[in-house]
């Protein structure tokens, strides 16, 4: 039996290639440095939770923590059973934030989003409100922890009248955990530095679960009762009505929030099938997508060619079966692209073949070392590591098209760890530093002078507490 495999090769080139010149754009993205608005603005942070005490105080504190003169926040406790509301209550009477309790929950992060829209439109009318112009929404997961410039830096990209939401990065805060966790730093770096910064010149960007604001009049121009569905992945499918119904979504690539990354493959591979299948179910928009004549072309097609990436797993997991089969003899594949390639050149044929298999691994990682200044070691060693990270999307869109054909939806809740607070400060400058110790070996002591260079901020830390912590065993 012979299988031609040309086209499958050439669809994967044509995504590769067109994502290749999605960051070529993101290259040139620069921090947008409009001016403040005369009157500003109100940010009202949304907080759902659901069973959250192990994280939602460091979550508090760091929005407390934020450099703006109007911002308030509201945690949307979604039927915890745990400590979650006792942490909230105790932190009201010396901060400003509200709790309220959903009227029936365990509908979903959607559904807890509406509540507290209608909750912020009810009190904004008994306040006399009526420019929701000026009010911006923040969703922020419990988990998260937002840089304390978010407002300011978000701010100027909301002077612009037609632009009706704004997405910032995302990074994990537990990323020095373990190889788990530093993967999903490099994807979610990665993806927000070059993919995220690249759609922002297509006007196309989108919309995450973390770090998404959204100004309140664009929220009321989807429903003044609940603009975010019901999806697996609200946040997608916000931005992408947002965008149809013709708001700008930009993205701002100088502020941030952490959130905890998943530390073991199981709850990893669960949460990526219920994204991968919130992913699938927004293929409805497609049509409606490329049909909207007022919308730029680029934006309508990169929107499309976005949402059919989801295929890709599919594309790479045929293409090891294939390879598999004809290694046992089973089948024999023709690839017309590898068979130019191998008569031109089999260094050439090499060369494309690891190009090809590595492009993601190559695109995330370098966007990766060149935002947290990272050593070029680390950069080799995440070529390939990654590289085999990102396999796991294979199982999580098998999963998810399993539960399309079962018309399965249940929303599963990605459980949470106590974490430690959550500071951006690798883009520091290199910084070269000395450490005298002292070490006794019985009646003799010895002074030494430990010397390190480190990327700075964490690294320097780091460094300093295993050197002084593990001094003896160094020496």
């Amino acid at each position: 039996m012979s299988v031609d495999s040309t086209l499958i090769t050439i669809v994967f080139i044509f995504l590769v290639f067109y994502y290749l010149y999605i960051c070529i754009l993101a290259i040139f993205v620069r921090t947008l440095a409009g001016a403040s608005s005369e009157d500003g603005y109100k940010f009202i942070f949304f907080i759902p939770c659901r069973n959250e005490e192990k994280v939602i105080a460091q979550t508090l504190k760091k929005i407390f923590e934020v450099s703006y003169p109007n911002v308030e926040t509201l945690v949307i406790n979604d039927g915890s059973t745990d400590d979650t509301e006792r942490i909230v209550r105790e932190l009201e009477i010396s901060h400003d934030v509200e709790l309220i309790n959903t009227v029936e929950p365990g509908r979903g992060k959607g559904e807890a989003l509406n509540f507290g829209f209608r909750h912020v439109i009810k009190k904004l009318r008994t306040q006399g409100t009526s420019d929701y112009e000026k009010v911006i929404i923040g969703i922020v997961d419990a988990d998260g922890q937002v840089s304390p410039n978010i407002c300011g830096a978000v701010e100027p990209y909301f002077n612009d009248p037609q632009v009706g939401a704004v997405q910032t990065s995302v990074r994990i805060a537990n990323a020095e955990s373990n190889l788990i966790a530093a993967c999903q730093d490099v994807e979610f770096t990665g993806f927000s530095q070059s993919i995220q910064r690249g759609r922002d010149r297509l006007g196309s960007v989108g919309l995450g679960g973390n770090g998404q604001f959204v100004r309140l009049s664009a929220l009321c121009s989807l429903s003044l009762e609940s603009p975010w569905s019901r999806s697996l992945t609200e946040d997608l499918d916000i931005g992408l009505r947002l965008i149809y119904t013709g708001w700008k979504v930009r993205f701002c690539h100088s502020a941030y929030v952490a959130q905890q990354g998943v530390e073991s493959f199981r709850p990893l591979i669960i949460q990526r099938v219920r994204w991968m299948q919130g992913h699938y179910s927004c293929w409805k928009y497609i049509p409606k997508l490329l049909a909207n004549r007022n919308l730029p072309l680029r934006t309508r097609l990169d929107n499309t060619a976005y949402l059919v990436l989801g295929v890709t797993p599919f594309i790479v997991f045929v293409s090891i079966l294939l390879s598999l089969f004809s290694a046992l003899g089973v089948i024999s594949v023709k690839n017309t692209f590898s068979e130019i390639l191998l008569g031109t050149s089999f260094f050439l044929y090499i060369f494309m073949f690891y190009l090809l298999s590595f492009v993601i691994a190559i695109v995330f990682v370098s966007f990766y070392v060149r935002y947290t200044k990272s050593s070029i070691w680390r950069l080799i060693y995440f070529y390939h590591v990654f590289a085999i990270y990102t396999l796991m999307w294979i199982p999580a869109s098998i999963g998810a098209l399993i539960n399309l054909i079962r018309g399965e939806t249940v929303w599963v809740k990605t459980g949470r760890t106590a974490i430690e607070e959550f500071s951006e400060m690798r883009r520091h400058p290199r910084v070269e530093f000395s450490c005298p110790l002292e070490v006794f070996c019985g009646d003799e002591s010895i002074v030494v002078t430990i010397k390190d260079v480190a990327c700075g901020g964490v690294g320097v830390l780091t460094t300093k507490q295993y050197f002084l912590k593990f001094a003896k065993k160094i020496i």
